[in-house]
């Protein structure tokens, strides 16, 4: 995989297993909402997954969330993915070197 402003491009085609998983704080946040974009024709993206999460309101709120979705990328020079999230407050995203936090992760599962 490659990535450039947050757009994730497949090295070869094939089907792919995609997973998405945040984790993050903020303060009086009462919904969280991850997003997986695809494009096929490298310009107009549409939403295949989501994922929510709601949260207490009252103080500082840890909210998470995890999608996956499987794709079937024939053209590797226009189909293309990219995150986006929503929430009704801002959040801070966790990550470490020790554990997965928010991440991203690609399995190719099979050749076409």
């Amino acid at each position: 995989m490659t990535e450039a402003s947050g757009v994730f491009s497949f090295p070869s085609t094939g089907y792919y297993r995609i997973d998405f998983k945040t984790y993050g704080y903020g303060s009086n946040v009462a919904y969280h909402i991850i997003f997986l974009y695809l494009t096929l024709n490298n310009s107009t993206y549409d939403d295949v997954c989501l994922a929510v999460d709601s949260a207490n309101t009252g103080g500082n709120s840890y909210v998470g969330g995890n999608l996956f979705h499987v794709v079937k990328i024939t053209d590797i020079v226009n189909q293309k993915v990219r995150f986006e999230h929503s929430s009704s407050a801002s959040i801070t995203y966790e990550s470490s070197t020790t554990n997965s936090q928010t991440q991203a992760q690609f399995i190719k599962l099979a050749g076409l």
